[in-house]
């Protein structure tokens, strides 16, 4: 009897420690739908690309849907994916995310911005949800500039906005007490000129509403 029930505990843990995974993946597990510490996402593991506007993006420097199994985030920007680029102002060293357009090049400009939206990680066909969600700007900064999130639930509507002067490091954050955030879009420069770049992309366990 005891030797059985040290071999079922030795299966959950196996079980609970192979649901995540990964150097850029600091996750949790949640307690309860929802709860649970948060994970954040440094990108760092990734061969960063020319941080540079208009720099080509090589398929090894895109991210998408590489988390979305672990955490339940899918990354898109106008490409189709976040750029990984290797930025001298990356808030966790060396690579922070830009945004792509549809040609597959570097953007940071609001016409293509960075969006992150949350599935069921078991399947990826179901909206989930979060209580919180933040991220870092990049610290080279253009304080007369500001950089914003905006939350939306599964419905689409808009939940919450958090607007920051671009002093550079800027954490920008949204919270709720229960799970309601399904994707966020972030907003950085106008154009591409003194664009932002984030990092230490944390959010809690996803949930399916």
């Amino acid at each position: 009897m005891v030797r059985r029930l040290a071999i079922l505990l030795f299966l959950a843990a196996a079980v609970a420690t192979a649901s995540c995974g990964g150097s850029d993946c600091n996750c949790g597990t949640g307690v309860a739908p929802g709860d649970g510490p948060a994970t954040t996402l440094t990108f760092d593991s990734f061969p960063g690309c020319n941080y540079l506007a208009g720099s080509p993006v090589p398929p090894a420097s895109r991210v998408s849907n590489q988390f979305q199994a672990q955490t339940g985030l899918v990354i898109s920007s106008g490409g189709g994916y976040a750029s990984v680029t290797n930025n001298p102002g990356a808030p966790s060293t060396p690579n922070a995310l830009g945004g792509s357009t549809p040609g597959n090049l570097v953007t940071y400009a609001r016409a293509n911005p960075v969006t992150f939206t949350f599935f069921d990680p078991h399947n990826s066909s179901r909206k989930g949800a979060v209580k919180s969600f933040s991220l870092i700007g990049d610290t080279l900064g253009l304080a007369s500039q500001n950089v914003m999130i905006k939350a939306y639930d599964v419905h689409g509507n808009l939940v919450a906005t958090d607007t920051k002067a671009d002093v550079g490091g800027e954490t920008l954050s949204v919270s709720f007490s229960t799970p309601i955030i399904h994707q966020v879009v972030f907003l950085g420069s106008v154009g591409d000129n003194d664009g932002v770049a984030v990092d230490n992309v944390t959010f809690t366990p996803v949930a399916v509403p």
